[in-house]
């Protein structure tokens, strides 16, 4: 038999192998192949995919590396290669490498899908979305990715939400569950419950076990205040291993509502050990189950769970990277150079931030000041992060940010600031105030002050190792994975407290402090301080808060939904033990004893 028909035959052979997912066996035939054929790109692309599907994915990047020495403008080999990487958990490498692709192939929308992917995972929502909406822009008649942009706006959640791109999918696939289920969902975040509903119904018309569609129905009876009605709805559907995780997760909400939380954890518990989930998903049950335990009082059990959720996040930040970019933006705007720094001629006082540490009380100062009639909440806003990771460009200088603040003049000051009010104002009305609660805003108040000198800041203070407390126990998206370390999540608000220090010894834009603890405990006082702050008069709605119809978007969905309690005060106390390392950490920011 000639070479090449030998070599045919081992490619059809492992072929067979792929086709069966027999990996062993496919790459023993494989490599017999490469040593007949050792530049083949064909040959090195296939083996690389089957040492990722072995779990080799450094042998993975060197075959697929070798490959691109062979065909350099092979993309399908790129988009492998930044898998590879993925696979050994460089996202940091894989995102840069498929943005340089994507500089040089604009038009390629298979790149464009799988950095959104990227940017998904690593909570980079915007990012994603972008990346989506340029992908359906260029294949405007491909369906499959006009649904990734409907997912990914979703996913995003800035409110409103725009339904056009929901609305064509739905048109376009009258008879496609999912698509109608999408619509609703975008209804439900609008806060538009009619509609949503009937979105809801009409999927589950046309498929009645839609999980998305009677999570959804559930989300909206509980949003509007009918927690049995969501329950009942939900509990067929979730006493089986096989529940779709939106509906056990949406289930385990209700039932923290009810205060069933034994009942919660135990069935989330056997939902997880029934079979192999998702990290993602093993995260956000296990934090789900520590929640549960803790308000049953067995607080061992609880932070063994929240252990088990934070572990696959745990190794992901760089201490030392976050602490460099501090010292970055305190050398920055420091005294002298943030009065020599220019400013923006866009004086408008309606944008005010809400701002701290993750946990510190931000949405229920939202959700209480949301009430007043004059306000409009913008919800978690990314526009002042991303005019930040986008100055350098902007500027054409040679410095990153926050350095290259210094090469900027009021002509792109005020091109910043426009880009930010036209997606603050969106759908705001004539509100006098305009919320933005993103809490990561206080890396960011030396900007806010270049840009908008006339916004202001409310400042949210929490006990430091409640705080902590609280961060270690909720599932933050892998990009916030500081939480999910003790010894960064310390080193995460030692940083917080410096660069909080800093601002108050510089000129910034009115900020006001507000203590958490203070708002528990004395509602009426200090909502009046913040609405005086804000120029508003007094309005009795502040104080009914958790009668809002208004879907939050964050963590503390359900805790803004109650009446003001004290219960979160000291909460840390009775995990005074499994907390030393952020006592250790922290030192004097937090009490000597537990009784403290």
């Amino acid at each position: 038999m000639s070479a090449p028909a030998q070599l045919n035959q081992l490619l059809a052979k492992a072929s067979q192998h792929l086709q069966l997912q027999q990996w062993d066996k496919a790459e023993r035939v494989l490599r017999k192949a490469l040593k007949q054929s050792p530049d083949n790109a064909e040959i090195l692309q296939r083996l690389g995919g089957v040492q990722r599907r072995l779990g080799q994915p450094r042998k993975a990047l060197e075959t697929i590396d070798r490959a691109l020495t062979v065909a350099p403008d092979n993309l399908v080999l790129e988009t492998e290669y930044a898998e590879a990487l993925m696979d050994l958990g460089r996202t940091g490498d894989a995102l840069e490498r498929l943005g340089r692709c994507i500089e040089a192939h604009p038009e390629n929308t298979d790149l464009r899908v799988m950095r959104s992917r990227i940017r998904l995972g690593v909570g980079d929502l915007h990012g994603a979305c972008e990346d989506c909406q340029i992908a359906s822009d260029l294949r405007p008649d491909d369906l499959e990715l006009l649904a990734r942009l409907v997912d990914s706006i979703i996913a995003r959640a800035y409110v409103p939400m725009e339904t056009d791109a929901a609305q064509r999918l739905v048109e376009q696939q009258p008879f496609n569950a999912k698509n109608h289920a999408r619509l609703a969902t975008i209804h439900r975040l609008n806060n538009e419950l009619e509609a949503a509903t009937a979105c809801y119904e009409r999927s589950l018309e046309l498929q009645p076990g839609n999980a998305e569609a009677i999570s959804g129905m559930a989300e909206v009876l509980e949003s509007s205040g009918d927690t049995d009605a969501a329950a009942n709805l939900l509990t067929p559907h979730v006493h089986s291993t096989n529940a779709p995780f939106q509906v056990l997760t949406a289930w385990m909400r209700t039932q923290m509502r009810l205060e069933r939380w034994d009942e919660a954890a135990r069935t989330a518990r056997a939902w997880l050990d029934a079979s192999p989930r998702s990290p993602r998903q093993s995260a956000v049950v296990n934090h789900r189950i520590g929640n549960a335990l803790d308000r049953a009082g067995r607080a061992d059990e609880a932070f063994k769970a929240w252990a088990r959720g934070n572990e696959p996040y745990s190794r992901t930040w760089n201490p030392d990277e976050h602490t460099r970019l501090t010292d970055s933006i305190i050398g920055t705007f420091s005294t002298e150079r943030l009065a020599q720094l220019p400013r923006s001629t866009r004086t408008d006082r309606r944008p005010v931030f809400i701002m701290g540490m993750f946990r510190s009380g931000t949405t229920l100062l939202e959700q209480i000041i949301s009430m007043h009639p004059a306000v409009h909440a913008a919800g978690e806003r990314a526009e002042m992060l991303e005019i930040a990771g986008t100055l350098q460009s902007t500027t054409g200088s040679e410095l990153t940010y926050p350095a290259c603040i210094a090469e900027t003049g009021p002509d792109i000051l005020d091109a910043c600031a426009d880009d930010y009010l036209r997606g603050l104002t969106d759908g705001a009305g004539d509100a006098e105030v305009i919320t933005d609660k993103l809490p990561l805003n206080y890396l960011n108040i030396g900007l806010i002050s270049v840009i908008l000198p006339g916004a202001r800041i409310i400042h949210c203070n929490r006990d430091p190792l409640d705080t902590c407390l609280s961060c270690f126990g909720n599932s933050f998206s892998s990009r916030m994975s500081f939480t999910a370390n003790l010894e960064h999540l310390a080193q995460a608000y030692l940083d917080y407290d410096r660069i909080m220090e800093h601002w108050r010894s510089v000129d910034i834009v009115p900020m006001h402090e507000l203590d958490y603890e203070s708002l528990a405990r004395n509602p009426e006082d200090e909502i009046a301080r913040v609405l005086e702050f804000l120029g508003l008069p007094w309005d009795d709605a502040c104080m009914q808060f958790h009668r809002s119809t208004r879907i939050a978007q964050t963590l503390s969905r359900d805790q803004v939904r109650q009446p003001m309690y004290t219960r979160s005060i000291g909460r840390s106390r009775a995990y005074w033990d499994q907390l030393e390392p952020v006592r250790r950490r922290l030192g004097a920011l937090v009490p000597d004893t537990r009784d403290q």
